[in-house]
């Protein structure tokens, strides 16, 4: 792994979050649609291994990646979008440990997992901001219907 080309895939991944980010924090929908976004996010790398010489074991291991980022996804839309965030946060361990230190290294794409640590540690953290924001603009809605 060479540091340069690592850096700039990641911020490769924040550049394309950003458009990502902000088409989705227009919609009434964002919390469904960053919930359907991990898992398919996690599906990806099922789709890796099933065409990059992924042995059946590797394949397994990929569709519990997709089992287990449901239910963030889950718990992110039952509960608390924060679920969702953790989600997208804890992706970046399945991200570079498995796949850039890891047995993914054989099927996923060398520039995919910096990639990927950008791309998903913005989403992550957009979610806290897209969290505040609707807060804010509950109180204030609640405020003004109080004062009415």
């Amino acid at each position: 792994m060479k540091f340069l080309p690592f850096i700039l895939q990641s911020i490769a991944g924040v550049i394309l979050a950003i458009p990502f980010i902000f088409i989705i924090s227009r919609s009434k929908k964002w919390r469904p649609l960053l919930a359907l976004s991990l898992v398919i996010t996690a599906l990806i790398y099922v789709i890796f291994a099933v065409s990059f010489r992924g042995d059946e074991y590797r394949v397994l291991i990929e569709i519990s990646g997709v089992f287990l980022y449901s239910i963030f996804a889950l718990l992110g839309m039952k509960y608390t979008p924060l679920w969702i965030s953790l989600g997208w946060a804890t992706h970046v361990f399945w991200d570079i440990g498995l796949h850039l230190l890891g047995g993914g290294v054989h099927y996923a794409p060398d520039w995919y997992p910096p990639f990927c640590l950008g791309f998903d540690l913005l989403i992550a953290i957009s979610i806290l901001f897209l969290m505040k924001r609707d807060t804010q603009y509950a109180l204030f809605l609640k405020n003004e219907l109080q004062s009415k």
